[in-house]
């Protein structure tokens, strides 16, 4: 999996395969956007904390990104980190929109230089920023969260300088063997899909993370060590997960190699609704349907001349229908995203160039199965193949797709119900046009695959060996044979022959 897309106030930072962009807009002209681009460590120290002399071409893809507006006693900040291939976190300040100076100053610069790096174990699949509490009147300590592919949670610190207007104007950066990093918590055997820290109504903070083994655990923040629960129903891989970030809201959302996408209730760990799977569509389906229209009326006219036969095809029917209700029939939803007041939810699919927006209501009286449903309000027809989603606002929201277009925006339009596409948005015409003066080629999907071609999300199960011949020796028609064959030799011995 890979976090390709992160908003922020006015910051949006995207990951185009191996260039990271910040896009900056100003809080009193939308219609001008600032780009900056997030190039990679290139001094000495920072070599050193990425082992450029050992990496290849591609060391520098980037596997996620995030970014944070930060407020301090003296000023505005905008931070951004970007995790890479060579098992890097790299971390980045912007110039503040409220700084008219410091804007002034940047708005020709195009590249920024990482404050500090960090080597990982392992690389870092999904990043989240948050802020532990300090005494009252203290701002607290900003830090990066990192999940990796082993299972473990990590923070990194953000050591913002008050100083000087961005901390990215400083030569040095922080080596991974001099940087303080603390172990949150860990996923036993797993890679970890998912991380996510949020704050209630009564200022108590939790972190939510996701792994491929179906699992989603809350647990308190900073004291990571106390879980409070699971959200459990999915049955394969949780693909993504999004929080509502309007505080008083607890509503939780996620997707699923299963291919359902469900809502949840993070405080008290409950399920509140359920989204099934949405069936993949094949080309032949109409071949498909005329076929299966003609065997039913042969079926019909031969009914009752071979029960056997038709005892098989029975078994033929069974089987199929049991193909059917097999994850693989479904599209993985592998992108969610939920508005900040926790109304609606749009998902991506893999092999779908569209969006589905949802809206959550209550369910009625006579379904009792569910506190809460899904009515699809909209599907939304993309370019290309989305590659991450994103709601800006709860009326607007970002996806990220395939070059020439790589971002496209939609927008609530009250008078026709719909969100409607806003191509001469700022943002999404300063990120195409960095993009297309350096030719930034995307990936076809943002699910990692092997030589196969087989997700790696979806975990291989290996019986133990005394389990090799299990199924053997529980055939039906196995046994059927034995019983045949003892009774048999019990014939021949009462008839006194040999027993061979």
């Amino acid at each position: 999996m890979k976090q390709l897309l992160q908003t922020s106030s006015n910051l949006l930072v995207s990951a185009l395969n191996d260039h990271a962009y910040a896009i900056v807009t100003t809080t009193n002209d939308s219609a001008a956007a600032s780009v900056y681009e997030l190039v990679p460590a290139s001094s000495t120290a920072e070599a050193n904390v990425r082992g450029d002399s050992k990496t290849s071409d591609t060391s520098n893809t980037i596997q996620a990104v995030a970014c944070k507006t930060v407020s301090t006693k003296q000023k505005t900040i905008m931070i951004c980190a970007v995790s890479r291939l060579d098992k890097t976190i790299e971390l980045y300040s912007l110039p503040s929109s409220g700084d008219e100076k410091s804007a002034e100053e940047k708005m020709d610069k195009k590249e920024v230089k990482s404050m500090a790096a960090f080597r990982t174990g392992k690389r870092s699949c999904t990043l989240s920023f948050a802020t532990v509490p300090g005494e009252e009147g203290d701002d607290g300590i900003e830090i990066i969260i990192a999940a990796d592919l082993a299972g473990d949670v990590t923070a990194f610190p953000v050591l913002i300088s008050a100083e000087s207007s961005t901390a990215s104007d400083k030569e040095g950066t922080t080596p991974a063997s001099e940087a303080v990093s603390r172990l949150l918590l860990g996923h036993t055997a797993s890679m970890l899909t998912g991380v996510k820290v949020v704050t209630d109504e009564n200022k108590k903070m939790r972190i939510i993370t996701s792994d491929r083994d179906e699992k989603i655990r809350v647990s308190s923040f900073p004291a990571t060590y106390v879980v409070e629960g699971y959200l459990l129903g999915h049955t394969a891989f949780v693909s993504a997960i999004d929080v509502a970030s309007e505080k008083g809201c607890t509503r939780c959302v996620s997707c699923s190699g299963d291919g359902t996408v469900r809502l949840w209730n993070y405080e008290t760990c409950e399920e509140l609704a359920l989204l099934e799977g949405v069936l993949k569509k094949d080309d032949d389906d109409d071949d498909k349907n005329e076929t299966e229209e003609k065997d039913s009326e042969m079926k019909d006219a031969d009914k009752g001349s071979n029960d056997e036969n038709t005892d098989d095809k029975n078994a033929d029917k069974e089987e199929k229908l049991s193909e059917s209700n097999d994850d693989d029939s479904f599209l993985i939803p592998f992108g969610v995203s939920i508005n900040s007041n926790g109304t609606n939810i749009a998902v991506i699919r893999e092999g779908a160039s569209f969006l589905d927006i949802y809206t959550i209501v209550e369910s009625s009286e006579q379904d009792k199965a569910a506190k809460m449903k899904f009515e699809k309000k909209q599907t939304i027809e993309c370019s290309f193949q989305p590659l991450g989603i994103k709601f800006v606002t709860d009326n607007a929201i970002y996806i990220l797709t395939k070059e020439s277009v790589y971002l496209q925006c939609f927008q609530y339009d009250e008078s026709k119900s719909l969100f409607v596409e806003n191509g001469t948005l700022a943002v999404c015409t300063a990120l195409k046009n960095a993009a297309i003066s350096q030719d930034v080629k995307m990936p076809e999907s943002v699910l990692e695959t092997d030589s196969r071609g087989q997700i790696k999300l979806v975990k291989v199960q290996q019986k133990p060996a005394f389990a090799k011949n299990e199924e053997l020796w529980n055939n039906s028609s196995r046994l059927l044979t034995a019983k045949k064959r003892a009774a048999r030799r019990r014939k021949r011995r009462r008839e006194g022959g040999n027993v061979d």
